[in-house]
């Protein structure tokens, strides 16, 4: 294939997470109900339209380069920017806890897979944030120049190009959405050094990092991971989180995946707490009962004749 076939995918892979990552970051708190959801789903539309149309085009090493020196990479950016733009426009201020949702990359990225544990989530009033795609493919290229497989000049060059490609699409959106800035992977490896060595050249690595450099950022609240049932690196990940809940307080939840759905009882006691702590670390959280004792009253209502703020079941 030429050259710049590789990079035309890529670069939509990239685009497809920025639009996909706005998607979840606006759908708990948009201003009108569906209008994340169209909006997604016309954007989508015409980057498939954009993706097809560039690969149809010059496909040189040469537009490559000139593609990606100039920020233009094929116009993805530019529609991605628009996207923001109109995701912006139906984003209310309403502040919600995000969960962030890493694991085993094919589970995760299908959301039949996962259940659909990212609208589960939204159902109980939380944010879903996605780990990217294109993030897997960014430390497969890590691990492969740190064993030697890639070490050439033009190695590196593509290396540098797929890396300018990830800011350029996420930047896009950034502003307009009040994003923090892209973690590149030896800053997610640092994350988890304390937890696993680098060494460990599988998935794990980055589904603890990843959510500890987000936390230690303040961006998100809590963490799932998903993975299949019996899933290797997705057990040594959470032997790990259990660690960094004693360490960090962060909380996390580790779904093992073989079709069946996810119990909704586990997603509602795992949302219940991440309200409790998102609303104590804004001070709103009033005096009383502890965590136990307020799960109680939940598997157990008091009867009819209580406050209704007793009753109140999270939706």
């Amino acid at each position: 294939m030429p050259p710049g076939f590789k990079a035309v995918i890529f670069a939509g892979v990239c685009a497809a997470d920025t639009i996909e990552q706005a998607l979840h970051d606006v759908r708990p708190v948009e201003t009108r109900n569906g209008a994340a959801t169209a909006l997604h789903r016309k954007w989508m539309d015409r980057l498939w339209q954009a993706i097809e149309e560039a690969a149809a085009g010059d496909l040189s090493a040469t537009t490559v380069l000139l593609e990606v020196v100039t920020g233009h990479v094929y116009g993805f950016p530019a529609l991605v920017r628009e996207a923001a733009e109109e995701f912006a426009a139906v984003k209310s201020q309403r502040d919600v806890p995000t969960v962030l949702v890493v694991g085993e990359i094919y589970v995760r990225s299908d959301p039949f897979a996962n259940d659909y544990v990212a609208e589960g989530l939204e159902r109980r009033g939380i944010r879903a944030r996605l780990e990217p795609v294109s993030e897997f493919i960014q430390y497969s290229d890590y691990i492969s120049f740190k064993n030697g497989t890639k070490r050439g000049l033009a190695d590196r060059l593509e290396s540098k190009i797929r890396r300018r490609v990830m800011h350029l699409s996420h930047d896009a959106a950034a502003r307009l959405l009040g994003w923090g800035a892209h973690a590149d992977i030896p800053e997610t490896l640092a994350a988890a050094s304390s937890y696993l060595r680098e060494d460990l050249e599988v998935e794990s690595v980055l589904t603890l990092g990843v959510p500890l450099h987000a936390w230690r950022k303040g961006e998100i609240d809590a963490v799932i991971s998903v993975g299949p049932l019996e899933c290797m690196p997705n057990k040594i990940a959470e032997a790990q989180f259990h660690h960094v809940s004693e360490r960090e307080s962060l909380l996390s939840l580790t779904l093992s995946l073989n079709g069946d759905p996810i119990d909704p009882e586990v997603l509602d006691g795992f949302a219940f707490e991440v309200h409790q702590r998102f609303r104590k670390r804004r001070r709103d959280d009033p005096p009383g009962a502890t965590w136990t004792e307020k799960l109680g009253e939940i598997l157990e209502p008091k009867p009819a004749s209580a406050p209704a703020s007793q009753l109140r079941i999270l939706r």
